[in-house]
């Protein structure tokens, strides 16, 4: 072969490795982003995240509140709020940053994420967690590169330095807000709160340091805490987030699906604050020993926060409605304290048949009470016999001084049952006194109702409330008894009288502040359908658990919203007076004057309840206690005629 033929072979040779090379690198470049837990270290010390911001939006405006809100009817109304929104909040804020959030609205499409990194961080000073904040702009990474710039040449045209750093080969820049343009801009939002600053002192400057990795925006605290994300978006081996045995377990019964999620390793921080417990219960002089306060590290574990490994939440939008959960990962086995104190057994928690199909509320708790209370007594005992003692001394003289053989802890705490029920109706009128309280009902099993009757009674009569007036009459050959309660104003210049009334029955004791309620009850003379009948329930308590772990609790709205939406729609001036009335004296409150809220809400443009009531339902909320942990799950189905 010549040396001509030679040369031009290894030209196409050479050629062809530098094309392999640049489709090597392009697939790289364009090789999608890692999900949240393959992207975050494993010393994630929380994180909070839309996996997937596009598919959130499309998911989020199928929701019965996102239609509603977006209805042609309610648009006067909410283009009211908006407007005072960007004109109070956004545009200030936008002024004072130098950015426009509007340029930002369409780059992002891939996760958002904020996560919390332990970044060497072991409790001690010296060290702290590092804050991270991710954006994923997916393939519109050039405009997020132009928008950076963007920022960069505003804040250097208005004469501020910016500093840079490299990390990975990533530059960060480096920019300072001061904390007084801060303070200004959150005072807009909730001029009530007060940051905490001397007098005439600005509150400290923040700095953050913001920088783009192929599609990803990045913000943070500490840029070289940013070094193990790079590491796993370049596709090194630095552990991950999702390979952690107690958040993969998490991820995987609970996260998966969710289009918002929430994840804290709990364990890092119980760790560290019993350890800094330990120290501070050694070094700590008691200060009575007649009352010794149990070490700090010996108190967290009676009540059960040493046996805390994780928390999680999550929310996603569903086809036959919106999903909402949260965890506690704490092992059945390791359970202990306040977190076995008030966990239910999981018992039948559905309505039983007196509670009715109109109800507003409905909530049954099959807590075993008289062992909570045993247990209660042996958790005090256990941290300090004086703690026992002491609880014994108080409780000991209760009611003697009417009858000496008076025992509280038989009479009331031996006559607890274990089962707890509260129904409620629909507001009896438009009054917003009637809305504040509408009829309800608790019941409280006994084995011997009319001694756990007979304590209330006697305890009820130690009250100072009312001055401890207590009356009686017969009812239906039942006892009925009264608690005179303080009056209240009721809004028409004089007072209304209140009372919590109450009377064995069955295997219940039943109370109720509305004695017809409790009189209609007594007579168990419910007619139509019960709640229980209801198949749409049912087949919600299925997306929580079901009706038999032991909480279950039921909420319809409608009717209470018709009122309120009526009473706001055709009286504006109601809601000044439920502001004025319930929330003079809060701290700043009259910054946020009337003159402001008309700014913000005018009922007046809201419709009819009519227009819009197909967007509101009922929701469903069940507790379950399993062998990792405790799972809170709510449940709201749409409405049907949004289906």
């Amino acid at each position: 072969m010549s040396r001509t033929n030679l040369e031009t072979k290894k030209m196409k040779i050479n050629s062809l490795k530098a094309m392999a090379a640049a489709l090597t690198g392009a697939f790289a470049c364009s090789a999608a982003t890692p999900p949240p837990q393959e992207l975050l270290p494993a010393d994630t010390l929380a994180v909070l995240t839309a996996p997937n911001w596009t598919t959130l939006n499309a998911d989020s405006a199928k929701s019965a509140t996102s239609r509603f809100l977006t209805d042609p009817a309610m648009r006067p109304f909410v283009e009211k709020f908006k407007t005072a929104w960007n004109k109070n909040i956004l545009a200030p804020i936008e002024r004072d940053l130098g950015i426009q959030f509007s340029d930002y609205a369409d780059i992002i499409t891939g996760q958002i994420t904020a996560a919390v990194v332990q970044n060497g961080w072991t409790g001690g000073p010296g060290r702290d967690p590092a804050a991270l904040f991710i954006l994923d702009s997916g393939e519109n990474k050039s405009q997020l590169a132009k928008a950076l710039s963007d920022v960069q040449s505003k804040w250097t045209d208005s004469g501020k330095q910016l500093k840079t750093s490299n990390v990975r080969g990533v530059q960060f820049t480096e920019y300072e807000l001061k904390g007084a343009d801060i303070q200004a801009s959150i005072k807009r939002i909730f001029p009530m709160l007060d940051d905490g600053s001397p007098d005439g002192e600005d509150p400290p400057n923040l700095t953050i340091h913001i920088a783009q990795s192929d599609s990803l925006l990045l913000i943070g605290s500490d840029p070289k805490a940013f070094e193990k994300l790079l590491v796993r978006q370049s596709g090194g081996s630095v552990p991950a987030l999702g390979r952690l045995p107690a958040f993969e377990r998490d991820h995987n019964a609970l996260l998966r699906e969710a289009g918002v999620y929430g994840w804290m390793h709990l364990k890092k921080f119980v760790d560290i604050a019993l350890e800094q417990a330990e120290a501070a219960g050694q070094a700590a002089p008691q200060a009575n020993p007649l009352m010794p306060v149990p070490p700090p590290d010996k108190l967290m574990k009676a009540l059960g926060i040493a046996g805390l490994k994780t928390a999680a939440l999550h929310i996603s939008q569903k086809d036959d409605g919106e999903l909402a959960g949260a965890f506690l990962g704490i092992p059945e086995q390791e359970r202990s304290g306040l977190f076995k104190l008030f966990m239910a057994a999981a018992k039948d928690s559905s309505p039983p048949a007196f509670v009715p199909a109109d109800a507003a509320s409905f909530s049954r708790w099959r807590l075993d009470a008289k062992k909570s209370w045993n247990d209660f007594e042996a958790l005090l005992n256990g941290l300090s016999p004086q703690f026992g003692a002491t609880l014994n001394f108080i409780l000991a003289p209760v009611g003697k001084d009417k009858d000496p053989n008076f025992d509280i802890r038989q009479a009331f705490f031996g006559n607890l049952g274990d089962d707890f029920i509260s129904f409620a109706k629909a507001p009896l009128s438009s009054e917003l006194d009637d809305i504040a309280q509408p009829p309800s009902l608790a019941l409280i099993s006994s084995p011997n109702p009319a001694q756990l009757a007979n304590a209330l009674k006697m305890l009820a009569s130690l009250s100072p409330l009312g001055g401890g007036a207590m009356d009686e009459r017969e009812f239906l050959g039942r006892t009925i008894y009264k608690l005179g309660l303080p009056s209240q104003p009721d809004g028409k210049g004089g007072f209304k009288e209140l009372g919590l009334h109450f009377a064995a029955t069955g295997n219940f004791v039943a109370l109720s502040m509305d004695s017809p309620m409790l009189e209609s009850f007594l007579r168990d003379n419910a007619t139509g359908q019960p709640l229980r009948a209801n198949p749409e329930l049912a087949r919600a308590a299925e997306r929580v658990g079901g009706m038999n772990t032991g909480f279950f609790y039921y909420d319809n709205p409608t009717e209470t919203l018709k009122l309120i939406f009526e009473t706001f729609r055709k009286n504006p001036d109601a809601f000044e007076d439920i502001f004025s009335t319930q929330l003079t004296g809060m701290p700043g409150i009259e910054l946020w004057n009337a003159e402001k809220r008309k700014e913000w809400v005018d009922f007046s443009l809201l419709p009819p309840f009519e227009q819009v009531a197909k967007y509101f339902g009922f929701s469903v909320f069940a507790v379950r206690g399993g062998a990792a942990g405790i799972e809170f799950n709510g449940f709201t189905p749409t409405p049907p005629a949004l289906r």
